[in-house]
């Protein structure tokens, strides 16, 4: 305290004294205040009124002898996120309304879904659109519907030339252009593969831009064969099947690319055994997912991408998520799907009923991330939307999102913390910034590669899995 001579207080030192502390202070709450929506300073209510709403797109299947559990996992997380952000005001003081879309695997009904989606003024955001082939129906009948409504529409695409003319389309997941293509064509070289060869479904709009993707990477003369597959009912057809088995037969390449669709590829990995040429293998899908009679007793390495799990699905925040729930709340997958073809033909086979119940194997976890991204984009809609200082205008709250995905959420200037992972979303593609894994098939005879040699080249290092390697693209702010 400041005193005078004569020992009273002197009121101007006091206030010279605390002048700088207090103008600190005062200072460090403003900085707060502005990188908080304005109304979110308030006390939160819950939501009420009319909803926005939020249109999400899936594809649930029945051809598979057991649900794969994408879509419950979908449904219920994306509904728990939205009555977690209703109950602390929804966006604007309004509620968040899903509305669920169901295209069952076919164009004309994604185009369906979604033409009813943009045609509600009160839609907010769309979500979802999985499979390329979809999505290019999508855009080739309502691209112009889509840019013309200026509704964010995180997708679930993997070919982003797909969406390119239109900037209000993001994807939650990478490029398959700029990322998938040229992270295997560098594993292929860093290896020292020198024959590869490509074989891939021709009707597929992602797996052939694959093909053509690697053939252009590659260089003249990469790939020593190039099989595309055609398909009937959704099957690949045999005598397609059965000509790219002679190609591999003659070229005997040292490394095949085999993108014909997972249910596919054991089938055509025991022809590679029996006619005694096997490479090794860089599949869609994977390795831990192929029957363990294939995978165990193939005799080279199986090698692919991982982009079916957030790179933190073991993470602490998930794990604490589970463990604070019922059991039976975090399990989706498995439920028998007594209509697939397989059970007629015998090609289903019954699960232990004793077995006990477990969230986290690989294929619950699986579906877990799927339904984790959802309800993250749910999250991201609504927190982007509250620095809309409060206004209930949809026009205003589209473009604030747009904005915010823009800025805040661009890779390399900042992340999004969703409840399950943190997200940023690159500016030349409209791609998530998704750290690449790499996964070998578990075998006596591992094909690893050594941390030195990944340290050697630009772009690449370990990621804390040992049995994984990750491409990091530091300029994306991506990690692993």
């Amino acid at each position: 305290m400041a005193v005078a001579n004569d020992g009273r207080c002197d009121v101007r030192g006091l206030v010279k004294a605390f002048a700088w502390p207090l103008m600190l202070v005062a200072g460090v709450l403003a900085a707060i205040a502005l990188t908080r929506p304005a109304h979110a300073i308030e006390e939160a209510q819950a939501a009420r009124g009319q909803p926005f709403k939020v249109a999400v797109f899936y594809g649930s299947r029945t051809d598979v002898c057991y649900d794969p559990g994408d879509v419950e996992a979908i449904r219920k997380l994306t509904l728990d996120e939205a009555a977690r952000l209703n109950a602390h005001g929804g966006v604007s003081g309004r509620p968040i309304e899903l509305q669920f879309f169901d295209d069952r695997r076919d164009d004309a009904t994604a185009v369906a879904n979604v033409r009813t989606a943009l045609w509600d003024s009160q839609t907010l955001a769309m979500i979802g659109l999985s499979n390329s082939s979809r999505g290019k129906a999508v855009f080739d009948t309502l691209g112009g519907d889509i840019l013309k409504s200026g509704i964010p529409f995180l997708s679930n695409q993997s070919v982003s030339s797909l969406f390119a003319a239109y900037p209000n389309v993001y994807t939650m997941r990478a490029s398959q252009d700029t990322d998938s293509v040229p992270v295997i064509a560098r594993f292929t070289k860093q290896l020292n593969f020198a024959r590869p060869a490509f074989v891939g479904l021709k009707d597929s709009v992602a797996l052939s831009a694959l093909g053509d993707g690697l053939r252009s990477k590659l260089g003249e003369g990469g790939l020593i064969s190039d099989s595309r597959i055609g398909t009937k009912d959704d099957k690949p057809i045999e005598a397609d099947l059965a000509a790219a088995l002679a190609s591999v037969r003659e070229t005997r390449p040292d490394l095949l690319y085999l993108y014909i669709g997972s249910a596919s590829i054991p089938d055509f990995m025991k022809e590679l055994v029996a006619m005694g040429v096997t490479p090794a293998l860089f599949i869609s899908g994977r390795p831990d997912n192929l029957p363990p009679e294939i995978a165990n007793t193939y005799p080279n390495a199986i090698y692919s991408l991982a982009w079916d799990r957030p790179p933190e699905v073991y993470n602490d925040r998930l794990r604490t998520l589970v463990s604070k729930s019922p059991l039976g709340s975090w399990l989706f997958e498995g439920k028998k799907i007594p209509s697939a073809p397989g059970w007629a033909k015998g090609e289903c086979k019954p699960r232990n009923p004793d077995e006990a119940a477990d969230p986290f194997t690989s294929e619950n976890l699986r579906a877990i991330s799927v339904g984790s991204q959802y309800a993250d984009m749910i999250k991201l809609v609504a927190t982007a939307a509250a620095f809309a200082d409060g206004t209930t205008d949809i026009v205003r709250l589209r473009t604030t999102i747009l904005e915010r995905l823009k800025s805040a959420y661009a890779a390399g200037r900042g992340a999004f913390k969703g409840s399950f992972d943190n997200w940023s979303f690159v500016a030349a593609t409209h791609g998530g910034a998704r750290p690449v894994h790499y996964h070998p098939a578990a075998r006596p005879r591992p094909y690893a590669i050594s941390a030195d040699t990944i340290r050697a080249h630009e772009g690449w290092r370990t990621a804390p899995d040992r049995n994984a390697v990750c491409r990091h693209r530091s300029d994306q702010g991506a990690s692993c």
